[in-house]
């Protein structure tokens, strides 16, 4: 997924506004802190990869924020009946017991060109946990980012597409450089992003003054 670097650093930005992704349901990640072998948490509303979850042979599931943080934590194997209720203790700021009346999550796999994602299904997750995963995901979601003719357009290409909260990602946690072309004020982000599950090294050029993207390619 590659192209080349050049950009113009004078280029007009613009927010993005709201656009429908035109790779509906590809899972892409930066994983921050995650737990090894644990499986990402796909929410269908946001379209987007928004915590994580393992199971342990303690006999607990356990879940995790997209930061690799835990929020929560369910007891494996009580399935049937449906109406048992379920011991869940969630760690969120301090510790509260609560009852739920729910089964325990299934796995599930999504086609992903020539390969196949597990995932689960975020409406499957408890709800406290969700609620606190999707609290920490709307915290990365950015208000300011801008995108010049060329970006935007790469974001309505399939194959090209990054989901902003992913740029976000790279911009806040990527390794930070100037810009190696030596465009004034623009910063060049590198970062680990995982496509489907492959992993890829993510480039985002940023224009620092205004926060506009000047370029990203993913290769």
């Amino acid at each position: 997924m590659s192209d080349a670097a050049t950009t113009n650093g004078a280029e007009s930005g613009q927010p993005l506004g709201a656009r429908k992704s035109p790779e509906p349901n590809t899972i892409f990640e930066v994983k921050q802190n995650v737990v090894p072998g644990a499986t990402p948490i796909f929410d269908g509303d946001l379209n987007a990869v928004i915590g994580y979850q393992k199971a342990e042979n303690d006999g607990w599931i356990y879940y995790f924020d997209v930061f690799g943080r835990q929020v929560g934590r369910m007891e494996k194997g009580l399935e049937k009946p449906l109406i048992d209720p379920i011991d869940l203790i969630f760690i969120l700021g301090g510790v509260s017991r609560l009852l739920l009346t729910k089964a325990a999550p299934r796995l599930g796999a999504r086609v992903m060109g020539a390969g196949v994602v597990k995932t689960v299904a975020a409406k499957s997750v408890p709800p406290s946990a969700l609620q606190a995963m999707r609290k920490v995901f709307s915290r990365i979601l950015p208000t300011s980012l801008k995108f010049t003719a060329t970006t935007a357009a790469r974001m309505a290409t399939p194959g090209r597409h990054v989901p902003i909260h992913i740029l976000e990602l790279a911009v806040k946690h990527g390794k930070k450089v100037a810009d190696p072309q030596g465009t004034k004020n623009a910063f060049l982000y590198t970062i680990q992003m995982f496509r489907n599950g492959k992993p890829y090294t993510l480039e985002v050029l940023l224009r620092q003054t205004d926060r506009t993207v000047l370029h990203f390619v993913y290769k």
